[in-house]
């Protein structure tokens, strides 16, 4: 790790001044970069052969791509691989300069850095040299009478490197954190977020054993091939693989959310005792949620179970509900209610848009209590179906992770989704006026259900294609109104059959304004419409 040059931007917008470095900080750099080259110059004074000017040559190629590509943080630290290339440089000199060369090479970590050159950072400079030599001699003292003990094999020489890499580790660490609290971080939170980040040496000591060791017995061309990659390290150790392995974790989470739910609707179809059964079902609804939703599910998963438990299983409550239109209006009530309590509770605004599947999950809850054994199958399908519809105009209210980025990728029959949507709610309505019992009731909940499909469908279609502040409101207040008239008006009358005049027109109605916004919506979508 190594401390990058700190801007400070002025209030005027394309100014921009260098925050002035303490004279304390400036003195603690140069008296690191000070010791380093004394020690420099006793060792050659002292005899210690010089290193050969091909060999470091070669290594420092790589070092200069190490300091020109680094990860840098917030607190103006930036965290580079240079640590392979001065371990290469311990095994690959100790034939001869053991001492020398490395050490000479940890010097040129300061000016190989284009960036502070152009900046005229100096005192970065300073600091960089001097304390990368400081700690590249520390892994010395413990890596070359490890390596003359242990032997020149490979195993050893590794192995050597990877105990040295404790010290170089430590001792780096300490500079830093020093420098930092010289510039006014805490020493508790600087050790705090480079200890991590530091523990990156030790792959990069291995790297460097691996290529110092090749130089040796290969060629100095095969350490430059082995260390060229190093420079990208600290980006894929700290930003590209943590990635993919958070994407990784929530696909397979998905996945085993999506084969527990999927287990145990199979096992609520085949337990015999009801009451189980249901108990097994309302689980799996609960995991289908899970494998549906990436994030901020509490909400959404509590708005389900409430939903499905009053509107399936009113028998249970404590107060007398009759069948089906109570049930189905307490549901969506209460359903709604927790709903917007969860998304204000998270600050979010999306349980207002999902408030239609609300009402869909009521009507899917009802028939499901009307289905027995196979109920939580028809509620899942329902759901599902909904879902897939929706999605189809616009992106769903929830972080959606399997119907959502599916129907994303595809062009989907905008059209033929209207038709039949429609045409599903008013043959529903028909024959919900035209038959009596059980047949009525289902009818009557297939054409609210529809009639909230096409409802959530505009209302996905509005969020995602009106940018026009009063012009949404006025969609969202008429959708609301087509929500409510088919739900709180033309579900009582269907299930009544008394008036069947007045039932046939608000549910016609409630269609005709619906599908006319959803038509309107899906034509400007596609681009045929200004």
């Amino acid at each position: 790790m190594s401390p990058t040059v700190r801007h400070e931007a002025s209030p005027a917008l394309d100014v921009v001044h260098r925050r002035p470095i303490p004279i304390s900080a400036m003195i603690y750099a140069y008296t690191l970069l000070a010791v380093a080259l004394g020690a420099v110059v006793v060792l050659v004074a002292s005899g210690s052969p010089l290193p050969a000017p091909g060999l470091l040559l070669v290594l420092a190629i790589p070092l200069a791509l190490c300091m020109n590509r680094f990860l840098y943080f917030p607190n103006e630290i930036g965290v580079t691989a240079d640590a392979a290339v001065i371990v290469a440089a311990m095994v690959a000199f100790g034939d001869d300069a053991v001492w020398v060369g490395p050490l000479v090479l940890a010097l040129l970590v300061g000016p190989l850095d284009t960036k502070h050159w152009s900046e005229r950072a100096f005192v970065r400079m300073a600091y960089n040299s001097g304390s990368t030599a400081l700690v590249a001699g520390i892994a010395l003292a413990v890596f070359v009478p490890l390596s003359r003990a242990w032997g020149s094999s490979f195993g050893a020489t590794v192995a050597a490197a990877a105990v040295a890499a404790v010290p170089y580790v430590l001792a780096e660490s300490g500079f830093l954190i020093v420098l930092v609290a010289l510039l006014g971080e805490r020493p508790r939170d600087a050790a705090r977020h480079q200890l991590p980040l530091n523990t990156i040496a030790f792959p990069l000591a291995l790297l460097g054993a691996t290529a110092g060791y090749a130089a040796l017995t290969i060629g100095f061309w095969i350490a430059l091939v082995l260390l060229l990659p190093a420079p990208l390290a600290p980006e894929l150790a700290f930003v590209t693989l943590p990635r993919r392995l958070r994407r990784a974790q929530r696909r397979s989470m998905a996945t085993v959310w999506l084969v527990l739910a999927t287990t145990l609707l199979v096992a609520s179809v085949a337990v015999p005792n009801s009451t189980a059964r249901d108990v097994v079902g309302l689980v799996a609804v609960a995991c289908f949620v899970m494998a549906e939703t990436r994030a901020s599910r509490t909400a959404l998963v509590l708005t389900v179970l409430v939903v499905a438990a009053v509107a399936a299983f009113p028998g249970a409550l404590p107060i007398d509900v009759a069948v089906p239109v109570e049930a189905v209006l307490l549901a969506t009530t209460l359903g709604a209610v927790t709903l917007l309590i969860g998304a204000r509770r998270s600050n979010s605004t999306r349980g207002a848009w999902a408030l239609p599947f609300v009402a869909i999950a009521a009507c899917a809850a009802r028939a499901w209590g009307m289905s027995g054994r196979f109920g939580p199958l028809l509620f899942t399908a329902v759901m599902f179906a909904a879902a897939a519809c929706a999605a189809a105009f616009g992106p769903l209210p929830w972080a959606s992770r399997l119907v959502g980025p599916r129907l994303a990728r595809t062009h989907a029959p905008l059209r033929a989704i209207t038709v039949g949507v429609g045409a599903i709610a008013i043959v529903g309505a028909t024959f919900a006026v035209a038959t009596a019992g059980t047949t009525r009731i289902a009818c009557a909940l297939a054409a609210v259900a529809a009639l909230e499909v096409a409802v959530a469908g505009a209302t996905a279609a509005v969020r995602m294609w009106r940018f026009a502040p009063r012009r949404r409101v006025v969609d969202l207040a008429l959708l609301t109104a087509a929500g409510l008239l088919a739900l709180v008006g033309g579900l009582p009358l269907m299930v009544d059959g008394t008036q069947l005049a007045i039932a046939l027109v608000t549910t016609g109605a409630t269609a005709a304004v619906t599908l006319v916004i959803v038509w309107a919506l899906a034509r400007s979508a596609a681009g045929r419409v200004p």
